[in-house]
């Protein structure tokens, strides 16, 4: 009995000279923002307003705390007022910003407008909703190529949403038909 009496006042002392170190562990009532609130996979969804998108995705994550959605596998199909395809789309990631609603996109990502008959190709694509302007990276190449055979690859790439203009700001090479004529 005597030795039980000595180990235990030993063992109190090993213990108050030891610390714990919890910063990495999930801590019960406490949420780790990297883990999602909620994830779909093989998603579909319908978006009415002035015009329709559907999209599907192989897989949309909710991270509420971080004000974003990120997805995987996104195709899309815009349509006019009117029901015809204005543009269909493909990118393999990306992230949705909800306060903004602006759109960050990665991966392989191409788009084909049914309107402008041409299809853009890219690696990096980022949408400011309010401003209504895609913008790519200086450095991330461009591919651009319309129905009527012009091809341009570039790079620094800026859309005008509003005004329809389409800038390459880091180099441009290619060729491009204006077909239409003069005033």
């Amino acid at each position: 009995m005597k030795r039980a009496g000595a180990v235990i006042p030993v063992a109190l002392l090993v213990l108050a000279g030891c610390s714990f170190d919890y910063t990495d562990a999930d801590i019960e009532g406490e949420r780790n923002v990297s883990v999602p609130q909620v994830e779909i996979e093989n998603a579909r969804m319908v978006i009415e307003r002035d015009t329709r998108i559907e999209l599907t995705a192989t897989r949309i994550a909710s991270y509420p705390e971080e004000r974003l959605q990120r997805f995987e596998g996104l195709r899309f199909t815009e349509y006019g007022p009117d029901g015809e395809v204005r543009v269909t789309g493909f990118a393999e990631g990306g992230i949705l910003y909800l306060d903004t609603e602006d759109v960050e996109l990665t991966g392989t990502i191409r788009f084909y407008s049914q309107i402008e008959e041409a299809e853009l190709e890219t690696g990096y694509i980022y949408w400011e909703n309010d401003a209504r302007i895609l913008r790519g990276r200086e450095d991330e190449s461009v591919y651009i190529r319309r129905d009527d055979g012009s091809e341009v690859q570039g790079a620094g790439l800026r859309v005008d949403g509003r005004r329809n203009a389409v800038e390459l700001t880091s180099g441009v090479s290619g060729v491009f038909r204006n077909d239409q004529e003069s005033p």
